[in-house]
């Protein structure tokens, strides 16, 4: 058990920190709406699914399965969500 153990603790630390850290996004008023509304349904969606995939009800291996949860995420606004996020990222690494 301590030889694995070990094993962990020396990939753990063997990995490099991250060049760049960035905290939280800091949305303008626009984006804060557009957050807001779709990131909770989002959130238990994902949730939901993920609870389905790991207790081997939804395969992830399934491409009908995996296409069906991508495809309800696009509808629930993920797109738009990352958009939101791409931009409030970018304003601050200015």
């Amino acid at each position: 058990c301590y030889l694995l153990l070990h094993e962990i603790y020396q990939q753990w630390h063997s990995v490099p920190e991250p060049e760049v850290v960035i905290g939280k996004l800091v949305y303008n008023a626009e984006e804060t709406e557009l957050i807001t509304e779709i990131s909770s349904p989002i959130s238990d969606y994902i949730k939901e699914k993920q609870a389905l995939f790991i207790s081997g009800v939804l395969d992830p291996n399934d491409n009908a399965a995996w296409d069906t949860y991508l495809a309800e995420l696009e509808a629930q606004g993920l797109s738009k969500y990352l958009e939101c996020a791409q931009a409030a990222y970018d304003r601050m690494s200015k």
